[in-house]
């Protein structure tokens, strides 16, 4: 039975690591060739919090811009959500790697998730707002991310 589980946690492992590479971020990055599940969790996380930032800053030059107060509103919304994935929700997982925590590594990437995803909802019948796109591979990474540390929790 161990031999069968220790399969199906590689199993699992290759699987998280085909989802960062069809996603590029895996490729993107010499070092993920060699890692363990908590260096890909890492790997991850830098990248989300990468995108993150370039989302939040996409968000903050369409506010600068837009002139209907309803759209502003929103913005606004996303600005704080992506500000929390950011400064709260990547840090939290990324500190929780390296004390060997994984389980709050999971709460902070499922927390990115859910604040990708709450901006998401506010235009899902708008797929062509500037943001769609961007805001999904945030919420994509951020689930992957979490499903990679889930991994470590069961270690």
């Amino acid at each position: 039975m161990k031999g069968f589980n220790l399969l199906m946690k590689g199993l699992n492992l290759l699987m998280k690591w085909l989802n960062l590479f069809m996603m590029g971020i895996v490729e993107q990055d010499p070092r993920s060739f060699g890692a363990d599940v908590a260096g890909l969790a890492r790997i991850g996380a830098n990248k989300l919090k990468a995108k993150a930032t370039t989302t939040r800053g996409q968000i903050t030059k369409l506010l600068k811009v837009t002139k209907y107060p309803n759209l502003k509103m929103a913005l606004r919304d996303f600005v704080d959500y992506y500000n929390a994935i950011v400064k709260y929700d990547i840090p939290e997982a990324v500190e929780a790697f390296v004390k060997g925590n994984p389980k709050f590594g999971v709460e902070g990437a499922t927390d990115a998730a859910n604040e990708a995803n709450a901006c998401g909802r506010r235009f899902k019948n708008q797929p062509k707002f500037p943001i769609y796109g961007i805001n999904k591979v945030v919420h994509d990474l951020s689930a992957i991310v979490a499903s990679i540390v889930q991994l470590l929790l069961r270690g």
